[in-house]
């Protein structure tokens, strides 16, 4: 007996089950942690800390994705991005002079 042949998903269910995603970064003057941009219309939040802008953000996501989506769903998934830019300064090391 063969086995059962599994179609791939069609596209749109792909693309439900993909995870919004979320920018974020943190205000180096005030310390703030806050949502610069995502998938969701209407996502502004900030919080003193990465972890409390976490907790945020899931709670306000399913109100701003409407009723609807949730139960449609199931869970909304989100992935957070914080690209986060560093400098150094590069040590310069003296050629040692050969006697």
């Amino acid at each position: 007996m063969e086995p059962a042949r599994t179609h791939p998903k069609h596209p749109s269910e792909e693309s439900s089950m993909r995870p919004y995603q979320v920018n974020v970064e943190r205000c180096a003057d005030t310390g703030l942690w806050s949502v610069v941009a995502s998938d969701v219309p209407g996502l502004a939040v900030e919080a003193g800390s990465f972890e409390a802008l976490i907790a945020a953000i899931g709670q306000a996501m399913p109100d701003l994705l409407g009723e609807c989506h949730s139960h449609a769903h199931g869970n909304v998934r989100y992935r957070v991005v914080y690209d986060a830019v560093h400098e150094c300064t590069p040590h310069v090391t003296q050629p040692v002079a050969q006697p």
